[in-house]
């Protein structure tokens, strides 16, 4: 090359040098500014999302707080002694004005425009000011709700023409104990002023913005209409209305359902990002929101500053490069020398460490160069492999012809050439691709031939082993006996078995590149579309259950789908395997329709056996009556009252979604109902108390408990209390930390006479108390120190 021609060369390199520095001065600072936008973006974005979520859990907890208030004050003694008043007398209070400031006083407490106290049809009692009194259609809903199932409600956002504004109604059921029954006593009624409370927690933003703000917002018809009022347009709360159809409208979006974070235009059709989340148990949405130019404006002042410095910095480096060039030209030639026997020696070690064979050959066959590689190959030195002409060359082995002959054409047309060969080598056959290119000589007009041969030996077994491979899979696919399939990511089919092709009647030419809704009805085909979009946003083997339809014949098929990966890990195909598991499930249902009857025959035998006992013991109180002896009628009334002791666990057993075992503590407490009710007890004289834990106890355990606390208490009933004594009967029962459940019932009455001996009795009670705590293999203690207490242990055969 010329000294102007390497001179002109190394101009244009410094002026690429100096446009690339350029260029990535530029770069670096747009890529800079970029990131630093992203990171302000995720920033924003996070800080809009905890907004959001600070925000959407205040209105949740400002709604619990309000409902757990008016559940207090529902269950106010205070409040349900003055409505009975109203109820009953229909006339004021005599403390009317006292019951009006507690009401005030409740207002102010929780935010609210009135309180009205209603009865139990919803008909206005008082209230915290006369106006307030008028129900309003939303007010009624409510009490409609209420009546039908007593509960704390919250109304919707509705308009009040009393504080011309929005409201919400909270209304509270005031409820009264009737026997076993709860009712409705009355109500109280919170007409809520939301611009009091929840508008101005809503309207607040944790930092310093010039158009930050947060918007609760309601679906109506085909608009969202804004509940508080917004920042940039002043009084328009529910009074701004906007369609919902803006693609990248934030409410809008909300509204159909989105949550999450968006960049959109906002009610002023100005661009802003925005955050959307639903509030739990209300209509209500929430959209958090901060205008794209605030978010902006700090990152785009410094952009244009650091363009200014990048300018700066790119003029120096002009600068620097024209007396670099300045510098370097002088030593120009030199360098050019020494580089080009510097590229001769490069070369000729690069082509010897290659572990391809590379060749150069005249247009006469001789080999001018050989490399390393190639005499390793062949056994002889390079310098030797060099001398030898083509068609002498050990290349002509096996098939050393071929590449003899295409090195001819190759030097003959000019043109590049390439294909693959086998040759007998030292190490055995081997398999070579090969390229032949033309090389040129600018100065002479010969060319020469570059011979690259590349050992792709291990290739070709690899693909040879894989071909094998692909025939064994195919093998077991064909001759498989349950369906298999596999679908790409779209599902859709990319190979069937026969056996899926005898199934669905379909072959794999109809099916192939369809997609499942081209091949099943859309009932099949949106769940199967599910479990295979499951298997591949997991990445994880998944079994399901799915049902065919095919031919009117319903199939029920186990189903383990599993994601195929290709080289980089990517999913590309799901794989499924299909078991039919039709007769099994039909199975299931035999057995499953069988042991339903078996329960509900279960169910008729305890409520027979417990009509028989109801009519044994109805018989025992008919002849009870004709009998006149104060001793036998005791008699008749223990039996009755063991008799009924033993129905009540059948009973509870007919009612009891579980056969084999019972509530105990609810047991018991019918139980002491009945006692009290067969001894008619005073309750000012005999009190009946009862601490059991929750116990779910076997049935034999639970009847020979409840006789065994019959006989107890029946005797303490008896005997413990004469000649009108008061004292109490207590009753516990609870699970010991060794797993035993310890019976104690004790009286604080005259105690038993002290020569008794309870293992030695003639008492029939007695007897039958150590006779069933035998049975339940449990142990009997007396403790006589004040009063009578009698304990029993045994081990427990509970559930819980």
């Amino acid at each position: 090359m010329s000294a102007p021609r390497r001179k002109k060369n190394y101009s244009l390199t410094l002026m690429a040098v100096f446009l690339i520095f350029s260029l990535a001065i530029v770069g670096a600072g747009y890529d800079f500014y970029r990131n630093q936008k992203r990171q302000l973006e995720k920033v924003k974005v996070d800080e809009l999302q905890a907004v959001g979520n600070l925000k959407v859990e205040e209105i949740v907890r400002w709604r619990q707080e309000l409902e757990n208030g008016a559940r207090v004050f529902s269950a106010s003694p205070f409040l349900r002694q003055h409505l009975q008043h109203l109820i009953r007398f229909q006339q004021p209070l005599p403390c009317q004005a006292d019951v009006v400031k507690w009401l005030l006083a409740i207002k102010d407490a929780n935010h609210c425009h009135s309180v009205v106290l209603l009865d139990h049809r919803g008909k206005p009692l008082l209230a915290s000011s006369e106006e307030s009194a008028d129900l309003y259609p939303c007010d009624r809903e409510l009490i409609a709700e209420v009546i039908k199932k007593p509960q704390v409600l919250f109304s919707d956002f509705y308009w009040n023409p009393a504080i011309e504004s929005l409201a919400l109604s909270l209304l509270a059921p005031i409820l009264e104990r009737q026997g076993d029954q709860t009712i409705v006593q009355g109500m109280i009624l919170f007409r809520i002023d939301p611009s009091k409370s929840l508008f101005p927690m809503i309207q607040t933003w944790p930092v310093p913005s010039t158009s930050a703000e947060t918007l609760l917002c309601r679906w109506e018809g085909d608009d969202v209409v804004f509940l508080n009022e917004p920042r940039h347009i002043k009084f328009a709360s529910y009074s701004l209305w906007l369609p919902i159809g803006a693609p990248d409208f934030p409410a809008g979006l909300a509204a159909s359902g989105r949550e999450g974070v968006i960049w959109g235009r906002d009610y002023r059709n100005i661009p802003v990002l925005a955050v959307m989340r639903r509030i739990p148990g209300s209509p209500w949405f929430l959209v958090a929101k901060e205008d794209r130019q605030e978010i902006f404006a700090g990152l785009h002042n410094y952009a244009l500053g650091s363009a200014s410095l990048a300018g700066v910095m790119i003029l120096a480096a002009g600068l620097a490069l024209v007396l670099l060039w300045r510098r370097q030209h002088l030593e120009f030639l030199l360098q050019t020398a020494l580089l080009e026997a510097e590229q001769a020696q490069k070369l000729d070690a690069i082509l010897s460490a290659t572990p391809d064979q590379i060749y150069r050959f005249d247009k006469e066959g001789r080999c001018l160069y050989a490399n390393r590689a190639a005499g390793k190959a062949w056994g002889i030195d390079q310098e030797s492999l060099a001398v030898e002409k083509i068609q002498e060359s050990r290349l002509l082995a096996a098939n050393g012809r071929r590449l003899a002959q295409g090195i001819a054409q190759v030097g003959q047309s000019g043109r590049s050439r390439e294909g693959e060969i086998s040759l007998s080598t030292l190490h055995g056959m081997k398999y070579y691709n090969y390229i032949l290119t033309p090389l040129t000589n600018p100065h002479i007009s010969e060319i020469s031939v570059l011979a690259t041969l590349r050992d792709i030996t291990d290739r070709k077994r690899a693909e040879e082993n894989l071909r094998q491979t692909e025939e064994f899979l195919h093998s077991i696919l064909n001759h498989a006996p349950v369906p298999i399939y596999v679908k790409n990511r779209d599902s859709d089919y990319i190979m069937v078995n026969p056996a899926w092709e005898a199934f669905t009647g379909k072959s794999l030419a109809e099916v192939k590149g369809r997609n499942l809704h081209d091949v099943y009805p859309p009932a099949i085909a949106i769940p199967l579309r599910e479990h295979d979009w499951n298997v591949i946003s997991s990445g994880q083997p998944k079994q399901s259950e799915e049902v065919f339809v095919i031919a009117g014949e319903t199939y029920s098929f186990q189903t383990i789908k599993f994601p195929l990966r290709n080289d980089r890990g990517e999913i590309t195909a799901v794989v499924g395997i299909s078991i039919d598991i039709t007769e099994k499930k039909l199975a299931e249902k035999r057995l499953r329709d069988s042991l339903c009857e078996k329960e509900v025959l279960l169910k008729e035998i305890h409520h027979r056996v417990k009509n028989n006992m109801q009519i044994i013991s109805s018989l025992l109180r008919l002849q009870s009556g004709k009998v006149v002896n104060p001793e036998v009628q005791n008699v008749f009334q223990e039996s009755q009252n063991r008799i009924r002791s033993m129905a009540l666990v059948h009973e509870m057993l007919y009612q009891s979604p579980d056969l084999a075992r019972i509530n105990f503590s609810s047991y018991l407490e019918t139980l002491i109902q009945g006692l009290r009710r067969s001894f008619q007890i005073d309750p000012q004289q005999i009190t009946l108390q009862l601490e059991a834990e929750e116990l779910n106890l076997e049935v034999d355990q639970a009847l020979s408990f409840g006789l065994i606390i019959n006989e107890l208490v029946s005797n303490a009933l008896k005997y413990a209390f004469p000649e009108g004594r008061r004292g109490v009967v207590c009753i516990t029962v609870q699970k010991t930390s060794d797993q035993e459940i310890e019976l104690v019932v004790r009286d604080d009455g005259v105690g038993l006479p002290p020569d008794l001996d309870i293992r030695n009795t003639t008492s029939l009670g007695l007897r039958l108390v150590q006779l069933l705590t035998g049975q339940l293999e449990g142990l009997v203690g007396l403790d006589q120190t004040n009063g009578t207490e009698f304990s029993i242990r045994c081990k427990a055969k509970d559930h819980g």
